[in-house]
């Protein structure tokens, strides 16, 4: 007995799962696989709340790097967005719980809808003889970014496991989409210059100003 205790005790494999939240962009869920030298696969899935996307704009408008219009279009099109996450990482000592990790991120499938007179306004069309109140373009965006923190896990007792990481999120590259939920015709050649003139503002705004610091903590199970 004693022999198989010390074996399982000597087993390079542990694993994590927490409930987590990484402010200013998500909550969600998170899994931890570790392995032989402490080198760590991580993994989440969560979602942007509107709170935290209004946070994101509220400071990109006071600092000056796009408007108020452009600031209702970014919530159109990042609203209710999934954010998936993949990592690497090493946890460089063996009996604390520092650790640091570099990977991908990845926000998209949200979107919603944003008035005529917010496109109009931004960029500079006059449509009041054509569109009225009721008419709705749809908005979705997706972000690829690269991610790095660094962070602690306290284990308490055996197996309850508080985090805590610290770090960056930086948007590498981004799409958008901005479509009519109206028929314009016979005015939709218009109404495509008004379109792609949305999209590629909407990706330069994303790509240029829609990095966020990582702020994350998690609450969750150790498994060895």
């Amino acid at each position: 007995m004693l022999l198989l205790a010390t074996v399982a005790a000597a087993s390079p494999w542990l694993g994590n799962l927490e409930a987590y939240t990484s402010f200013p962009t998500d909550v969600g869920l998170r899994g931890t696989l570790e392995g032989p030298g402490r080198v760590r696969v991580t993994g989440s899935v969560g979602l942007l709340p509107r709170p935290y996307l209004g946070v994101i704009n509220d400071t990109a408008t006071a600092q000056g790097w796009y408007d108020d219009d452009t600031a209702d279009l970014v919530d159109a099109a990042l609203q209710d967005a999934l954010v998936l996450r993949a990592h690497v990482g090493w946890r460089p000592f063996p009996k604390l719980g520092f650790q640091f990790e570099l990977g991908y991120g990845w926000i998209g499938l949200g979107g919603g809808l944003t008035s005529a007179q917010i496109l109009e306004a931004e960029y500079g069309y006059d449509f009041d003889w054509l569109l009225g109140d009721d008419y709705d373009f749809a908005a979705a965006a997706t972000l690829h970014r690269v991610e790095a923190s660094v962070g602690w896990e306290h284990v308490i007792g055996t197996h309850l496991l508080v985090r805590w990481d610290l770090g960056a999120s930086y948007t590498l590259d981004a799409t958008a989409r901005v479509e009519r939920e109206f028929d314009g015709w016979p005015f939709d050649a218009a109404l495509d210059d008004l379109q792609d003139d949305a999209e590629n503002d909407l990706e330069r705004v994303l790509e240029r100003h829609v990095h966020t610091p990582i702020v994350a903590l998690g609450v969750g199970w150790r498994f060895q």
